[in-house]
């Protein structure tokens, strides 16, 4: 399956049920497996081929696409099950360091501390960062959507700053707790550079 050759509407058919928040697409032709184990590192080197070369042709995205990869953002990921819970597990972009996993996991214990709330977290393989999915509850599947794509901005792009993160918050919360969350991340960003 060439990846470049996908429609619109075949890419969210292989979505189907499977992917990130609540929305479900029908017919659903996904083929996301629920295995307790992935080879992560065999994942890595194929997201890396897959992101690297014009020329790629699918050969060995079965097992990437099987899991969910990637469900958007600026890094390949893809979905994975461990010790009965579910997981999005991220790989290293091309313009990452190669320590990226292990910053990541860092920066999320420290939010932690800070009080921020955030999912579990954990490192796969000592380098792989995962989060758990936020998107599932015991009650059912919940909606995610980012700002970038409820504003229709590019991530790819620096182009959204926190007077936009904090006017969708407002908006859509009317809350001055929510506005207080999204200030605390802000400072911890600003502090942690």
């Amino acid at each position: 399956m060439n990846p470049r050759a996908l429609t619109l509407l075949d890419r969210l058919a292989l979505v189907g049920s499977s992917g990130r928040g609540a929305l479900e697409f029908r017919p659903d032709h996904s083929v996301v497996t629920r295995q307790d184990y992935a080879d992560f590192e065999k994942l890595a080197l194929e997201a890396e081929r897959i992101l690297d070369s014009d020329e790629y042709k699918g050969e060995g995205i079965e097992e990437f696409q099987d899991r969910g990869g990637s469900p958007g953002g600026a890094r390949p990921k893809i979905f994975a099950r461990y010790e009965g819970k579910e997981w999005l597990v991220k790989f290293r972009a091309k313009r990452d360091p190669q320590s990226i996993g292990v910053d990541e996991y860092r920066y999320s214990l420290l939010a932690k501390e800070c009080g921020i709330e955030m999912p579990e977290t954990r490192l796969f393989e000592d380098k792989y960062f995962g989060v758990e999915r936020f998107d599932r509850t015991p009650q059912g599947k919940l909606h995610v959507v980012s700002v970038a794509g409820l504003i229709g901005a590019d991530y790819r792009l620096p182009s959204i700053d926190y007077k936009h993160i904090f006017q969708v918050c407002a908006v859509l919360t009317h809350s001055v707790a929510e506005l207080w969350k999204v200030y605390r991340l802000m400072a911890f960003n600003y502090l942690i550079g």
